[in-house]
């Protein structure tokens, strides 16, 4: 707006410059150049005064004036431009009804003006003529109006009764700042009292604000709040944003945790997180191609001293007192990536000092339930097919073992022996066309190492302390040769896999093959008797063909198709299988893949004088970073039939699917020596007719003779948006565990030996209609959700949740303001008291939520 005003402050600024009309020009300053176009230009040589009439336009550099008349006096160096003044330049368009300029102050008073600053850039001055099109001449990021606004003679704009909103709408704006006066300032613009206007009331802020009138603008913003935690209770922070030229910023946000209001202690159920808090965050774009980010949150943990320290087991490196680094706790996360012809480098990280610091401020962060925290980083260099590079992957292990002292360092004496995968060459070539076959490789070697010695318990049993089963491991009667233990070792791991793959090209269907092998190699350091070398053959089959026919005004449509995936007998050599998913779990290896013992889930009770043990560290495949197929082989297929009915669209339209089927069912060929068994059939089906819409899906495990999965939904909605929705997914803790187990979930060729566990999950139903008032875009909604495996949710977890809330969203989506209380209930009683609160999001401007339990 400041540099909007300037042009009518340069224009014909000496006196004594003559005009021409039609095209006349004169220089404004010796730094400048004004050209002064009009209709009609009179002077009046008695008064030394100058009459403009008919679209008058000054142009100055990129930056154009127009009113429909104006007058200039000479003798006191005051410009008056009248009926309709419009100046544009760059993002700021101008809009008033009259403007008086001081040429002698360098000043301007511009009268009932409007100022549009738009999202991206105007439209060319040349083009926009007229001040009726400026509002619909692109998209708006703010409008500002006043009754009168004042250049002075310093550059800064005084602005009397104004109204500012973000708001791009073509009616009354959702909401909208005023103030009586404001203050706009290398592109800020200060608001006294101000008031914000919404929903047909006016609220006082109470506070001077200032605002930026540019994306990237240095300030506060605004503080949120963090709601009642059972650990850190409430936590607020003040985020100052700072710009640091056009390529970097960085956000400082100090803040606090009041600590919970119950009992303090370092076990679990009774922690608390009390102190004082700092977040940066640091962007960077240097470059085009080149991007990253760097968070980090910290926090003085002024109850630190409530952790004893102490050890799960009695000869694991025991925890010391306290949490941190002498009480200063926090996460680090990072991302880079750096992109240019023919070359990707990239990275993403998370470092924190302590495995408890998620568990305790970020409940919700899915790092917490990973068991480790991971980094990986890596470069490739491409040139046409072929790719090269190298990567690598670190992590931290956060699982806790000990519930009673639950806290332990990941840097130092304490961190635990994970291993990790260490600078990894790699080498790739994507699939190349050798007569009907296109041929593929892919060649890599990688080393696996741990930054710290293993652990003694480790050494004696082959189980690491956060291993599942290690309570039950005990060392083997017979002294064990082994120079590194039963424990891992360090190791290379050497790659190959070549393939040929073929597709069917001319036919009614598609028909697709691929052959090839993988070989393996793990060379152990200082242990050449656990060295073991593998080569087996990869094979997959795939057909399918589209059959479609119409009735009408609806077309049916039948997808059959078979795939075929097959892992040949390994031909190997040298020490035990190492990650074999067959593992039968002991101190020795067996293949057992209809009862593989992962360590993944609890064990049904074992007979009277059997030990069960789940598989040991040294046996598994490193898979928190690797998987590995099973060495006995395998064979499997699925048959998949997929229907759907579609009816004809409208013109201009996509077809609409009225109707879905899909079935499918899966056969385990061969696993190992075990034979065929039928795996899982699986089925979804779909419905959707206007305002309803349908969906269910089951699997069913044959073996297990029972559902493994099971889901349903259905939704109804009306034309003004009125809607109810309900669904409900239940699964069995087989089929979970096989996933974290690392094991084929799709086919289950290997059985983990636990008991199927009984269906969980949850249920839920809700819906929300808008009120019949006079304002528009008032609703009211519901939601109810129940878990359904109450007898295995921990006390203080509701199985019953209701939750009610009024919300309004304002007419063209600019704002929208939400009042709710959600209640707890636990078998049928309230759990405890409900949570209300309320929620105003304005957009552009922020959001701003308050709750209270």
């Amino acid at each position: 707006m400041r540099r909007c005003a300037a042009i009518a402050a340069v224009v014909l600024c000496a006196a004594s410059l003559p005009a021409r009309p039609q095209g006349g020009s004169a220089a404004a300053s010796p730094e400048a150049e004004v050209e002064l176009t009009a209709d009609r230009i009179v002077y009046d040589w008695e008064d030394r005064k100058l009459v403009l009439e008919g679209h008058v336009v000054a142009t100055r550099g990129p930056a154009i004036l127009r009113a429909a008349r104006g007058s200039l006096d000479r003798q006191t160096g005051i410009l008056r431009l009248e009926g309709g003044v419009l100046a544009v330049q760059g993002r700021q368009v101008l809009v008033a009804q009259a403007a008086v300029v001081d040429l002698n102050l360098r000043s301007v008073d511009l009268k009932d003006a409007t100022l549009f600053l738009k999202d991206r850039t105007a439209p060319p001055p040349q083009l926009l003529t007229e001040g009726k099109a400026v509002r619909a001449a692109g998209k708006n990021a703010l409008v500002l109006t006043g009754k009168r606004v004042r250049r002075l003679p310093s550059g800064v704009l005084i602005a009397e009764d104004v109204t500012m909103t973000p708001c791009d709408c073509a009616g009354d704006p959702d909401f909208e700042l005023a103030s009586p006066e404001v203050e706009i300032g290398e592109d800020r613009a200060r608001l006294k009292k101000p008031r914000l206007g919404i929903l047909g009331a006016s609220l006082p802020l109470f506070v001077p604000v200032s605002l930026p009138l540019t994306e990237r603008q240095s300030g506060l913003l605004f503080p949120p709040l963090q709601l009642y935690s059972a650990i850190t209770g409430f936590g607020t922070e003040v985020p100052l944003f700072l710009t640091l030229g056009p390529s970097y910023d960085v956000t400082l946000a100090p803040g606090v945790f009041t600590g919970s209001l119950g009992s303090s202690g370092a076990a679990l159920g009774s922690r608390k997180v009390q102190g004082p808090r700092l977040g940066l965050q640091f962007r960077y774009a240097p470059a085009t191609g080149t991007a990253g980010q760097i968070d980090l949150d910290t926090v003085r943990d002024l109850k630190a001293r409530d952790s004893p320290g102490g050890a799960a087991f009695d000869d694991e490196v025991p925890s010391s007192p306290g949490r941190g680094i002498d009480g200063m706790r926090g996460v680090l996360r990072f991302q880079h990536r750096s992109e240019g012809p023919g070359l990707l480098a990239a990275a993403q990280g998370t470092l924190a000092t302590d495995n408890m610091y998620l568990q305790d401020t970020e409940t919700r962060e899915l790092d917490r339930y990973l068991d480790a925290l991971r980094t990986d980083a890596g470069i490739v260099r491409t040139q046409g097919p072929a790719a090269a590079g190298a990567d690598a992957t670190l992590l931290f292990d956060v699982r806790t073992t000990n519930a009673a002292s639950p806290d332990r360092r990941l840097f130092g004496a304490e961190r635990r022996a994970t291993f990790q995968r260490l600078p990894n060459a790699f080498g790739q070539l994507a699939p190349a066309r050798v007569g009907p076959f296109a041929f593929s490789a892919e060649v890599s070697a990688a080393r696996f190492a741990p930054f710290t010695s293993l652990d003694p318990r480790e050494r004696a049993t082959g189980f690491g302390p956060t291993d599942l089963g290690a309570g039950n491991a005990s060392p083997p009667p017979d002294p064990v040769t082994d120079p590194l233990g039963l424990g891992r070792a360090p190791a290379v791991r050497f790659d190959a896999s070549p393939r040929l793959s073929w597709s069917a090209s001319g036919l009614p269907m598609l028909l697709a093959l691929e052959l090839g092998a993988r070989g393996d190699a793990w060379l152990f350091e200082n242990d050449p008797a656990r060295n073991r070398q593998r080569i087996y053959g990869i094979g997959s089959a795939r057909a399918q063909v589209s059959l479609q026919r119409g009735f009408g005004s609806l077309l049916h449509t039948v997808e059959p198709g078979i795939e075929l995936r097959v892992i040949t007998r390994s031909l190997r050599s040298g020490g035990p299988p190492v990650g074999d998913p067959f593992d039968g779990g002991g101190p020795g290896f067996s293949s057992l893949p209809l009862a593989s013992r992962q360590g993944v889930a609890q064990e049904p009770p074992p007979p009277v004088g059997v030990q069960r043990l789940a598989v040991p560290a040294a046996r598994r495949p490193y898979d928190e970073l690797d998987g590995a197929a099973p060495e006995a082989g395998e064979a499997l297929a699925t048959l998949r039939v997929a229907q759907a009915l579609w009816i004809k669209p409208a013109a201009g339209r996509a077809p609409g699917r009225l109707v879905s089927l899909d079935l499918r069912q899966n056969f385990v060929l061969r696993a190992g020596d075990a034979g065929g068994r039928i795996g899982e059939s699986g089925v979804a089906a779909g419905f959707g007719w206007g305002p309803a819409a349908f969906g269910a899906g089951a699997q069913y495990d044959w073996g297990l003779r029972a559902l493994t999965l099971l889901s349903g939904s259905a939704s109804l909605r009306d034309a003004r948006g009125d809607e109810l929705h309900g669904g409900f997914s239940l699964q069995r803790g087989a089929a979970s565990e096989r996933i974290r187990g690392g094991i084929d979930e799709l086919f289950a060729a290997a059985r983990v030996a636990s008991d199927a566990g009984d269906l969980f999950g949850s249920a839920g139903f809700g819906g929300s209609a808008g009120l019949p008032l006079r304002r528009q875009g008032v609703r009211v909604s519901y939601e109810v959700s129940h878990l359904l495996a109450a007898g295995a949710l921990p006390a203080d977890t509701a199985d019953w949740s209701h939750r009610l809330a009024l919300v309004y969203e304002t007419p063209c989506r600019c704002a929208g303001i939400q009042l709710y209380a959600s209640f707890p209930f636990r078998g049928g009683h309230l759990l405890k008291a409900p949570s209300i609160g309320v929620f105003l999001d304005l957009r552009s401007l922020g959001s701003f939520g308050l709750s209270s339990t």
